[in-house]
């Protein structure tokens, strides 16, 4: 079929309005690779050298300067995604480098500031949040403690676990915090999490059966999935982390959409060093998470997902830095 041709002189406003018009189609569709954020970029500059010309010719740019505001407004939005996007290239300090070798400056060097701003700014709310939540539990847990007094046996046996803990923590004195764990299951024998530190420390040190010790926590415990998301939990605390995988990946497979177990995994991939991993999982918790309507741990999954990102982020952004130049 032939194609219409348009005869005419493409004028500045015509290439103004066309530029626009591609600019406001990509900044919708930003993340995909490098080059779509570079070419989005790019436009924006062109704009940017365009306008001047156009307002010296006397144009009426109303229209188009309304356009513009919303276009600019549009890429602040997207910015986290668009310096994102610009990692696969080397990060938007060489965009600028390649775009701009004389330093000059340009609509979109700020997005950078933007992403960091905005990143503080979810920081300080979420620290107001959690210093209110802190505050809450505090006072409801003096409340709890005037009304429903704790059980000296167990203010006892937390007390020593806390020392349990203290003697790992600080000596890595395994022995001498299985003691202190097995006075803490004695005193309160119906407490799984007391248990399961005496089975797991045992498993440890490998002086003493951990089967009895899980056998009586299971017992208390009629989820298979709990018990292994609370093994689990004290396998972390004393960095097995192999055998909190181990427990985990059972749950999984028990439980595949559970965010409580997929937030553990997320740890155990965080110790090891697999951030791309730990980010995969957060990503998960936060959506099933949300969809159990469980808010806090959504919450918190966001927060720790965004902290890896910038931590790839910095390293990416230091390594390039440091790598001298062929």
């Amino acid at each position: 079929m032939a194609q219409t041709i348009q005869v005419g002189q493409v004028t500045p406003a015509d290439q103004l309005r066309e530029l626009l018009t591609i600019a406001e189609k990509r900044v919708a569709n930003v993340w995909s690779s490098g080059d779509s954020a570079l070419s989005l970029l790019r436009e924006l500059d062109s704009i940017a050298a365009l306008w001047p010309v156009l307002e010296a010719q006397g144009m009426d740019l109303r229209p188009e300067a309304g356009r513009w505001e919303t276009l600019r407004a549009a890429v602040d939005r997207r910015a986290a995604d668009i310096v994102t996007d610009l990692r696969s290239i080397g990060g938007i300090h060489k965009a600028r480098l390649e775009t701009h070798p004389q330093g000059t400056d340009a609509p979109w060097w700020h997005l950078d500031r933007v992403v960091n701003t905005n990143r503080q700014q979810r920081i300080r709310r979420t620290g107001l949040i959690l210093g209110g939540l802190a505050v809450l539990l505090a006072v409801l847990y003096i409340g709890l403690r005037v009304l429903f007094p704790v059980d000296p046996k167990v203010a006892e046996a937390g007390r020593r676990i806390g020392i349990g803990d203290q003697l790992i923590r600080g000596q890595a004195d395994f022995v001498g915090a299985l003691a202190e764990f097995e006075q803490a299951a004695e005193l309160t024998p119906d407490d799984p999490e007391a248990l399961l530190r005496v089975g797991v420390i045992r498993e440890k040190v490998g002086v003493a059966t951990a089967e009895e010790m899980y056998a009586r926590a299971r017992s208390l415990i009629p989820d298979d999935v709990v018990f292994r998301q609370m093994r689990a939990s004290v396998y972390l605390t004393f960095g097995m982390l192999d055998q909190a995988e181990g427990d985990l990946q059972v749950a999984l497979a028990a439980k595949p959409e559970d965010p409580i177990t997929l937030y553990e995994l997320a740890s155990v991939y965080e110790l090891r060093g697999q951030t791309g991993d730990a980010i995969d999982a957060l990503e998960k918790v936060d959506l099933y998470a949300t969809e159990a309507n469980l808010v806090e741990l959504s919450a918190t999954a966001r927060l720790r997902r965004g902290m890896l990102m910038q931590q790839i982020g910095v390293r990416e952004q230091t390594t390039s830095t440091e790598t001298p130049s062929p």
